[in-house]
């Protein structure tokens, strides 16, 4: 896409109730804190592609990425096609809204 913008969710699987987060996002690693999870995506004009690494805490050791079982997510992706009308400024803090307030501001439906 050479105009517009896309915004990319995610839902914990473990979440009773499904919150839509937007992406990036990262947690530490509630058991040991050696480690944070991180989910990102990256965007090239004809594909997105989806990114889970681990990021160390103070030298700390993380699980190996090839014998790890990464969770299963659901994904939401909002493709704009189009020119926005924003600043730069603006659709980075579009990009940062949970999955309702970009509906809202954006009008769109599920």
């Amino acid at each position: 896409m050479s105009l517009g913008a896309v915004l990319v969710y995610y839902t914990n699987p473990g979440s009773l109730q499904p919150v839509w987060t937007p992406l990036p996002i990262s947690w530490l690693d509630n058991f040991t804190g050696n480690y944070t999870f991180n989910y990102a995506y990256a965007l090239t004009k004809e594909k997105i592609t989806m990114h889970f690494y681990f990021a160390k805490v103070a030298g700390a050791v993380t699980p190996v990425l090839s014998t790890y079982t990464v969770p299963t997510i659901r994904v939401k992706v909002v493709s704009i096609a189009g020119k926005l009308g924003y600043s730069p400024d603006q659709i980075n803090r579009l990009c940062q809204l949970s999955y309702r307030d970009a509906q809202y501001v954006l009008h769109f439906a599920d």
